[in-house]
């Protein structure tokens, strides 16, 4: 009997839930971005090399270490007769770094009768990252007659800008072949406002076994650290490079003429309110420098009386003021609280400050005012509160006032205590910097509380303010309007 087709379909679901899945990658599988191949395609020993090294590159840095494997895929050389490979078989590129070398000792032939021979090279296995496609492979050439080598006649110079440079490259002997080195350059100094000197390259013509190479150095304004330029060289033709003086270094050093700048507070003074969490003090610089600036600063506890440490602000000890910029920010983080009180100073006194000269404007004073409700008592039962502190004179209306059985006779007849009510008597004047506040024609009942809050901002009409149990909290019901 046939199976009905619905039954079928359960029982490979069923067995589709028993199995397990999983979306994680094996440790050992390689990033999609990553590759790693040989550094070049080809390179060039000869008998004499001895150490002759080949590199092996990723494209870019790991979290994790990668791995791959070399195998000789072929050649005319042969093992070990005429070299061996030193470098483990798995080459591993640790976490952070970009390259690892292979090396390989070129053995000399004893009856020099070889011709020139090759080592074929192939990465295999690669584990972290994937092989570069067409990178794979490598090839040394041999060769049985010893090739020129190639270096700096000397690694290294210094001279005051804008003194210039000759750097000068020799062969160890002239060639019979046009020879081209090429060199690379890095610097601490920057290229077209410091020196001129792109990476290059220079040709020794047959016979020859000297050539120059100009580094112009120019002269700026700025003061500043003596700086390098360093020219590596790279590769030739016809010749190989002599590894222990392929670098040369040139240092330049920073003329005299070049004064300091000075360094100041910019604005004697600055006034925040004390909710404005951090804010800057500017510190400037006459003119951009060359180098990293430090400049340190002390609180004049004697002139100040905001209380550091966490209490009414934080603050540091020095800044920093990096080369090519021309100020700085003292960061000074204010702290807010609920306390009612007076505007409170902090003095900050520069000192004297590394790789520039303080002069000027030593001293800042930043202002921090309160913006806490500001309350005045009327008498010693109803305070009036502002809920901004009051830029001018505050005057309190005397019919502001408690009166027990004024309110019995106001409240609503549901009202039965009225030991702990507090009233403003119709009439009561609230005045701030001129403009008057007139309490409406009955009286204002504040239950279980004796405060009244009021805007800043007084317009005189009848309905401006409001009952509450407190800065910031909810009006309480009332009898009368305000």
């Amino acid at each position: 009997m046939a199976r009905d087709p619905m039954w079928n379909r359960l029982l490979f679901f069923a067995a589709l839930g028993a199995c397990e899945f999983s979306t994680e990658l094996p440790a050992d599988a390689p990033g999609p971005a990553i590759t790693i191949g040989f550094a070049d395609g080809a390179s060039m020993a000869d008998e004499k090399s001895s150490a002759h090294v080949i590199t092996v590159r990723i494209s870019e840095v790991s979290t994790r270490d990668v791995t791959v494997k070399y195998q000789i895929e072929g050649g005319t050389a042969s093992p070990p007769a005429d070299y061996d490979i030193v470098t483990p078989e798995t080459m591993v590129i640790p976490a952070g770094q970009l390259e690892v070398t292979l090396q390989v000792r070129v053995k000399a032939d004893t009856d020099g009768t070889e011709a020139d021979e090759t080592i074929a090279l192939v990465l295999v296995e690669p584990r972290g990252a994937a092989l570069a496609i067409g990178t794979e492979k490598h090839e040394v050439t041999i060769r049985a007659r010893a090739l020129p080598r190639v270096k700096f006649e000397i690694t290294q110079s210094s001279a005051q800008e804008p003194g210039d440079a000759t750097i000068v490259a020799v062969l160890d002997e002239a060639s019979e072949f046009d020879i081209t080195a090429s060199f690379a350059v890095t610097s601490t100094a920057t290229s077209g406002l410091d020196y001129t000197l792109p990476n290059g390259s220079v040709t020794f013509a047959a016979g020859t076994k000297m050539m120059p190479i100009n580094l112009d150095v120019l002269d700026d304004a700025l003061d500043e650290d003596n700086e390098t330029v360093t020219l590596t060289l790279t590769s030739s033709t016809n010749s190989l490079i002599d590894t222990l003086q392929d670098e040369y270094i040139h240092t330049i050093l920073d003329d005299l003429v070049d004064p300091p700048p000075t360094v100041q507070f910019q604005a004697p003074t600055s006034t925040h309110l004390e909710n404005a969490g951090t804010v800057n003090v500017v510190v400037a610089l006459s003119a951009i420098s060359g180098r990293t600036i430090t400049v340190p600063f002390l609180v004049d506890a004697a002139n100040s009386n905001a209380i550091g440490g966490g209490t009414d602000y934080t603050i540091g000890t020095s800044i920093t003021i990096a080369p090519g910029n021309m100020t700085g920010n003292v960061a000074v983080t204010i702290v807010d609280d609920t306390i009612d009180e007076p505007a409170e100073t902090v003095e900050i006194d520069m000192q004297a400050a590394t790789n520039a000269t303080a002069t000027g404007q030593l001293s800042h004073r930043l202002q921090i005012n309160d913006n806490d409700v500001v309350c005045y008592g009327a008498n010693a039962t109803v305070d009036v509160c502002f809920d901004t502190p009051p830029t001018g004179a505050v005057t309190i209306s005397g019919s502001l006032d408690t009166d027990g059985g004024l309110c019995a006779a106001t409240q609503p007849v549901n009202w039965t205590d009225t030991q702990d009510a507090a009233c403003v008597i119709a009439g009561a004047t609230i005045t701030v910097n001129g403009a008057t506040k007139v309490f409406g024609s009955r009286p204002l009942v504040l239950v279980a509380a004796t405060t009244l809050t009021v805007s800043n901002n007084l317009d005189g009409s009848s309905n401006e303010g409001a009952v509450s149990n407190g800065p910031g909290t909810p009006p309480n019901t009332c009898a009368g309007t305000a």
